[in-house]
């Protein structure tokens, strides 16, 4: 059995669930202090004499919102206070998902406009409480006293009633909905303006989440968001946001229910920087209301396994809370999309590109990222922890930007950051910084081609018009 870390403990997750398998001979240098390329640096090319491999498509003259409305950035856990306060503001956060009252005054004074989410049964260590249905009388007690406490001292937006059920729970089915009847009447008649969300379950299960849905229409019960999590592929999940969709459109009675991707990146690569832009791209595309990236384990050096959940913040920082590592970087140049996002299209669902424009800067910027599950399938069989796998070859990658908007410039400067790849806690003060260059604008398009785009990178492209 593999061990996966929970918001305050580890619990064991069923063999089999999401494509679980053994690794072997882990290396044993995991964590290295300076960055070692993996891949050579890419080579902007805005001639014509390359192959491209790849082609994505950006609309220039589209209008999908506004980033910030709000980014779909949230954490798991991990609030301290010796985290450096700048750099996680940086990253935008609008959502926090806790276990604890502390880590929720924490996370507000940190970013008042945060929206928080506490897992109840986070709160428990009563034998009553971690078995509700030993003593109904003593567990509707303690969330009645919880829920008060909230009301009076420390707000919280969303109350989960347990997390991952389908492993973190030892009752029958029929006690755990008998859990989240009591669990809701009690909060409702403490806290009728109370949010609440569930199930939680560890992976997409389709026939318990309409199982679910049929237990809340049928007992009248109030939900304000259903939520799972996903540790699988990221562009798998728009079907199953489109499936629930439907669920919740079949039973009127759930009135609009919000879509809650609670815990998202499986721990095997949840350090690769192409992993997580291709979770951004797809919570994006999915168009979901809340997301967290989840917690895993961490090797350090010779050090045993430490938790993600407690230190270093979901694996953006190092264990010093202050340092970025490679991931951080991907967050962060999500957080700084702003304006209007346009419509990308890519042929190869593992290359993606979130893109925006600035009108009052006639400004475009793209991220563009790369994931596989690697030579030996090591990045898409589950480990709790950062795996070895050899990246598949570099690509050429063609982004052809459409209908570009600013019929007054007739070239831009192109500035581009790049974050290598790694797979495992890598400590990187800052992305590469690559050589600009200018690109003409001809017929309202602007073609950049992309050498030697390495598996498991990101790239940020800043279009300016030139002076």
């Amino acid at each position: 059995m593999l061990k996966k870390v929970g918001i305050i403990g580890i619990g064991i997750i069923i063999l089999g669930v999401i494509g679980v398998s053994s690794i072997e001979n882990l290396d044993e240098d995991l964590a290295v202090e300076e960055p070692k390329e993996q891949q050579p640096v890419p080579i902007l090319d805005n001639t014509n004499d390359i192959t491209t491999d790849v082609k994505i498509i950006i609309q220039g003259d589209s209008d999908q919102g506004s980033f910030n409305d709000p980014l779909l950035q949230g954490f798991l856990a991990s609030a301290r206070i010796e985290m450096d306060k700048d750099l996680v503001r940086e990253l935008k956060p609008h959502f926090w998902r806790v276990g604890d009252f502390g880590s929720n005054q924490i996370v507000r004074e940190l970013i008042p406009d945060v929206k928080t989410q506490i897992v109840l049964s986070d709160l428990f260590v009563e034998k009553a409480a971690t078995k509700p249905w030993t003593n109904w009388d003593e567990y509707e007690q303690k969330v009645r006293t919880l829920v008060q406490h909230s009301k009076d001292n420390s707000p919280v937006d969303y109350w989960d009633v347990w997390s991952e059920p389908d492993h973190l729970w030892t009752g029958t089915t029929e006690q755990f909905f008998e859990t989240v009847k009591r669990t809701h009447d009690v909060i409702r008649a403490v806290d009728p303006d109370a949010n609440l969300v569930g199930p939680s379950i560890s992976y997409y299960d389709e026939k318990f989440l309409e199982t679910y849905l049929d237990f809340l229409v049928a007992n009248n019960l109030q939900f304000d968001a259903i939520s799972w999590h996903e540790f699988n592929i990221p562009e798998e999940l728009p079907s199953h946001v489109n499936s629930v969709r439907n669920m919740i459109a079949e039973r009127p009675a759930l009135g609009n229910m919000e879509i809650q991707i609670n815990e998202f990146v499986s721990g095997q690569n949840h350090l690769i920087p192409g992993w997580t832009a291709g979770w951004i791209y797809y919570l994006e595309e999915a168009e979901v209301d809340w997301a967290n990236r989840a917690c895993w384990e961490r090797e350090i050096g010779d050090m045993a396994l430490t938790s993600e959940c407690v230190k270093g913040l979901n694996g953006v920082f190092a264990e010093d809370e202050k340092t970025p590592q490679a991931v951080y970087w991907v967050h962060k140049y999500y957080a700084d999309m702003k304006g209007t996002k346009l419509y990308v299209n890519s042929l190869e669902p593992k290359v993606v590109a979130l893109a925006s424009k600035v009108d009052d800067s006639e400004s475009i910027q793209i991220m563009v990222g790369r994931y596989s599950c690697g030579q030996t399938n090591a990045w898409c069989n589950f480990s709790p922890s950062a795996v070895p796998d050899t990246p598949f070859s570099p690509i050429n990658l063609e982004i052809v930007l459409d209908d570009y908007p600013y019929v007054d410039v007739t070239s831009v400067k192109v500035s581009t950051e790049k974050i290598p790849f790694f797979y495992g806690s890598v400590n990187l003060p800052r992305p590469q910084m690559l050589e600009p260059y200018s690109l003409v604008v001809k017929n309202n398009t602007i073609s950049i081609l992309i050498s030697n785009f390495g598996d498991g990178e990101v790239l940020r492209l800043l279009l300016e018009p030139e002076s």
